[in-house]
């Protein structure tokens, strides 16, 4: 017993020293002081005591001695593990050099600073950026009539000549080039509130504000073309698009088989030092319309001709439309949409230095360049057209739900719509929260590259997922394409949005974890740049403050799993309905922590060929930066209590959903390891168990009620003012009365059952209710009044069969 005892009392020693985060000579006096404390205590011989507690100690001090310890324990590490750790390609370089870390790093480390979290200034605009929202970008909305913009595939020519005119697509040019230069939380509000009317409308905007010349130019251009380009594309003079997409090279761009040679050629009836450039791009969105087309190639120069290596590397330029060779105007048909896309190409183009962006200086840092606008970029475009959608499904299926009754109820009653209509309120608002958190950092300077992808790919997702949930609510209504249909179109869409600026199977499996590991972790990458080095001191270094860290997050977690959470420690002014979500947040961010070091020593680096562990754990990284941007956001959005049924179950449904991806991480570490690593993550079983149905129906009811709490819910969704049959607007009326209006329906329903009466299309069975005085005249003009807008809102369209097989639309006939 007293032996047993002793192991308990070691036990304890250790992880209290790891919780300290001791280093290594104070773990050995802990263990020292521990030894002859409990030798004295339990009166147990010196020898046991020395061989459970002294031994180990003494062996410890020697080792925290850097004479001792690098040549017998790091130096010999370091060659048993150079093989296993990862090598960093210059590719995998630039990518990792192009942004920074924030939260995503906290996130790694198992120690989120609330404070600093708490205190990321809210979203706000501009005086000038909320006139431009208010006065352009409204009247843009209310001129865009998406059915016509598909039918025509193409926005039509006052919508160009508008959004050209109005700045659109110059918001990320510096305002001393004659641009709107706009802030990430402007351009995205604007994007958001386009996507909500038109997906074909926010891509032409969008993208010119994104990863291209604009962009390009802004930040590595020279003076000369900054000063020709910029207040061309700032006043749509010029129309950007950029190709990087290959046959050859999709997801791997830097693989790009385009390839320019370093040569003399003449140009303007001169000869010039240039590149004579083949390419052959694909997927290239403004394509087939655009001015100027922005180019990556790889670049060689073979004959010597700049005095250097003979391998340059990736290449940025800019080559006019009607330059010689470059052949555009092509389009591709992606998903049936309306913007425009379409594939380049050129054969032995030959193009002067001063095409390239930069110039000379410049040559052969394209992947840098296009790295570090990426980072910035994939933040703010797709994940604006993504949270927007899902906010439009919210307002859309929920006012539905409402308005269309079977079985004599409205059918959001039903439990199993009430379920679907949770889901997508949930993701709509972490969504909005993550979009206003990360605008946010990029407003601060910061460029979020791990955030950015985690986003982007989430985003889009979270957009499949609640279409899909809305299409099923929907029902036969959603699948007929129409003016009235206002779900296909971006169901149509979410294939292209979820592939675009990098397909999510591959940001999800190989880039967010493995570039968020190297990037967020506090040793990792040291320890890989030591290695890659041979660096003794530097390994030595990272390597004794990573298995002191890695002891302390062990023990940290293991603490605060056993109890629950309820010992984290929280800031004084932290809000008291939010104090238990936070104190599961950090608890559940040092679990993610513990398991992303027992990934990271298990598989090394083989870590890249374990897509379905590296793709669970990015799983873990968005739940999250999802959690802590929703806790986040509930201060931003002004601290409703009202609206804690809601963030109860966001934590409920993202914790839920945390726990099971790390589950499944642990049944697929190697050798059994996670039977040994599951009692530190889970010492008390499961964490989380699904949400209540209780609190499924309450998320549910909330939604389908008008008023600023839905509004808040679904903030940038347009619906439009002055267009009166506007399929958004019509519902919107609809919603509105069928809420004031359910006493009456109600009152219908019991005097039809006393009275014995059917509806049926050839009677006005108002008239006979208001006969038997169930309803007075007022309440049955108002409930047929009613039922026109609930016939306009179920009403499937339909056409002339001549014009449906033309391809016209003017088939359509309004049903009033």
């Amino acid at each position: 017993m007293q032996i047993l005892l002793l192991i308990v009392f070691v036990v304890a020693a250790l992880t209290a020293a790891a919780y300290a985060r001791l280093n290594l000579r104070g773990w050995a006096g802990a263990m020292l002081l521990a030894a002859a404390a409990i030798a004295f205590y339990f009166q147990i011989t010196a020898l046991w005591a020395v061989i459970l507690l002294m031994a180990p100690a003494l062996v410890t001090l020697l080792i925290s001695l850097p004479a001792i310890r690098k040549p017998l324990v790091s130096r010999p590490i370091m060659r048993l593990i150079k093989p296993i750790l990862p090598q960093v390609s210059e590719t995998e370089q630039a990518a990792l050099d192009a942004g920074t870390v924030g939260l995503d790093a906290e996130i790694f480390s198992g120690q989120i600073d609330l404070a600093a979290l708490r205190a990321v200034p809210k979203r706000a605009f501009t005086a000038e950026e909320q006139a431009f929202l208010d006065g352009p970008t409204a009247q843009l909305c209310e001129m865009l009539d998406d059915w016509q913009i598909r039918q025509d595939r193409d926005l039509p020519p006052e919508v160009w000549d508008f959004l050209k005119d109005q700045g659109f697509l110059g918001m990320i040019i510096p305002k001393a080039y004659g641009g709107l230069e706009f802030s990430a939380h402007a351009q995205s509000e604007v994007v958001s509130r386009i996507a909500s009317r038109s997906g074909a409308a926010a891509v032409s905007v969008m993208v010119p504000n994104s990863l291209g010349p604009g962009e390009l130019l802004s930040h590595y251009g020279t003076e000369e073309q900054k000063q020709h380009y910029l207040p061309r594309l700032a006043k749509g003079l010029e129309v950007p698009c950029f190709a990087l997409t290959g046959e050859r090279s999709g997801s791997d761009a830097a693989s790009m088989r385009d390839v320019g040679v370093v040569t003399r050629g003449t140009y303007e009836g001169k000869e010039v030092l240039g590149i004579r450039v083949s390419w052959d791009k694909r997927y290239i969105t403004l394509a087939p319309i655009a001015t100027l087309l922005g180019l990556a190639f790889y670049l060689t120069d073979p004959d010597g001709l700049l005095g250097g290596e003979p391998e340059i590397g990736i290449t940025v330029a800019l080559v006019p439309r009607d330059h010689p060779g470059n052949v555009m105007g092509y389009r591709h048909d992606p998903a049936g949409g309306a913007f425009m896309n379409g594939p380049t190409w050129g054969q032995d183009v030959f193009i002067p230095m001063e095409f390239v962006v930069g110039g000379q200086a410049m040559l052969g840092q394209g992947w840098r360049m296009l790295m570090e606008q990426l980072a910035v970029g994939r933040a703010i475009s797709l994940p604006a057209v993504g949270t927007t959608g899902t906010k439009s499904a919210l307002r859309i299926i929920s006012a539905y739900a409402l308005v269309r009754r079977q079985f004599e109820l409205p059918i959001g009653k039903m439990e199993g719509i009430a379920a679907g209509l949770a889901e997508i309120a949930a993701d709509a608002y972490v969504l909005e929260a993550a979009r206003s958190l990360t605008n946010a950092y990029l407003v601060q300077g910061q460029k979020p590259s791990v955030l950015s992808a985690v986003f982007k790919y989430q985003a889009t997702d979270r957009l499949r997922g609640a279409l899909n949930h809305a299409m099923d609510i929907q029902g036969g209504k959603a699948i007929c394409d129409g003016p009235s249909n206002l779900l296909l179109a971006a169901y149509q869409g979410v294939p292209v949005a979820i592939t675009v600026e990098g397909a999510n199977i591959l940001t999800r499996s190989l880039i967010t974890f493995a570039q968020g590991s190297l990037r967020g972790h506090p040793y990792l990458l040291k320890e890989i740049q030591a290695l890659q080095d041979g660096d003794l001191e530097a390994f030595d270094a990272a390597m004794t403050g990573h298995v002191g860290w890695m002891a302390a997050t062990k023990a940290r977690a293991f603490w605060h799993n056993l109890t629950g959470g309820h010992l984290l420690k929280l800031g004084a002014d932290v809000p008291k309905p939010l104090a238990a979500h936070y104190r599961q947040l950090s608890r559940a961010a040092l679990s993610f922590a513990h398991l992303s070091n027992v990934v990271l020593v298990s598989f090394g680096g083989g870590l890249k060929a374990r897509q379905m562990v590296s793709g669970r754990m990015a799983d873990c990284l968005s739940e999250l930066y999802f959690m802590a941007a929703g806790l986040k956001y509930w201060e931003d959005l002004g601290s409703h209590d009202e609206d804690l049924p809601l963030i109860d179950f966001v934590m409920q449904r993202h914790l839920f959903a945390l726990q099971e991806a790390m589950r499944d991480v642990l049944g697929n570490l190697p050798a059994g390891l996670g039977w040994a690593v599951s009692p530190v993550i889970f010492p008390r079983g499961a964490w989380r168990r699904p949400a209540r149905h209780a609190q499924i129906r309450k998320v549910a009811a909330m939604v389908q009620v008008p008023g600023p709490q839905r509004d808040r819910f679904t903030p940038s969704v347009y619906v439009p003012q002055t267009r009166e049959r506007d399929s958004l607007a019509v519902l919107e009326r609809a919603f509105v009365m069928a809420h004031d209006n359910q006493d009456l329906y109600r009152k219908v329903k019991q005097g039809a059952r006393k009275l014995g009466l059917r509806a049926f299309h050839d009677r006005d069975w108002y008239d006979v209710l208001q006969e038997h005085k169930v309803l007075n005249a007022e309440e049955a003009e108002r409930l047929r009044a009613l039922e026109r807008l609930v016939h306009q809102v179920a009403a499937v369209d339909r056409f002339a069969h001549n014009s449906f097989l033309a391809g016209e639309a003017d088939g359509f006939q309004w049903q009033d």
